[in-house]
C-alpha cells in the first residue's frame, strides 16, 4: 500500500479572506464562512500575522565592526597555527628531560660512571632549559605585537 500526499483543501474564497485579513474589514458572510472552512481559517490566521508590523527592528551591526572582528579572528587563528610546532617542541623537550631524569634515577650504574653521566645530563638540561626559555620568550614576544 502506497501512501499519497493529499493536496491541501482549496477554497474559492481564500483570496477574499486574505484581502479582508490584511485590510481588517470583514464582511459578515466572510466571517461566518471562516467557522466552516479550515482552509480559509488558516489563510486568515497567516494573513493577519503577516500584516502586523514587526515588534522590533533587526539590529544590523556596522560593517566595519564585523570586518574588524573577522580580521582579529583571522590573526588569532594564524598565530595558533604558527605556534603549534613551538608547543610541540616544548612538549618534546619536557618529555626528553623527564625521560633522562627517570632513566638516571632508576637504572643502577657503577659509581665510576656518575661523573660522566652528571656532565652529560647537566649539558642536556642546560640546553633544554635554554631552548625552553628561548621558545617561550619568542611566544610571549609574539603575543605583544
Amino acid at each position: 500500500m502506497k501512501l499519497r500526499m493529499q493536496p491541501p483543501p482549496h477554497c474559492d474564497l481564500e483570496g477574499d479572506v486574505a484581502q479582508a485579513a490584511r485590510s481588517g474589514q470583514w464582511p459578515a458572510e466572510l466571517r461566518a464562512h471562516l467557522d466552516s472552512c479550515p482552509s480559509c481559517a488558516d489563510t486568515a490566521l497567516v494573513a493577519e500575522f503577516l500584516a502586523q508590523p514587526p515588534e522590533t527592528e533587526a539590529a544590523v551591526p556596522d560593517a566595519g565592526l564585523l570586518w574588524w572582528k573577522a580580521e582579529i579572528r583571522r590573526r588569532l587563528e594564524a598565530q595558533e597555527k604558527a605556534s603549534a610546532p613551538i608547543r610541540w617542541a616544548e612538549g618534546a623537550v619536557v618529555t626528553a628531560v623527564l625521560a633522562c631524569l627517570a632513566y638516571f634515577l632508576l637504572v643502577p650504574l657503577p659509581l665510576d660512571h656518575w661523573p660522566w653521566i652528571a656532565a652529560v645530563f647537566s649539558v642536556f638540561t642546560l640546553g633544554a632549559a635554554g631552548s625552553w626559555l628561548f621558545l617561550t620568550g619568542e611566544r610571549k614576544a609574539g603575543a605583544r605585537k
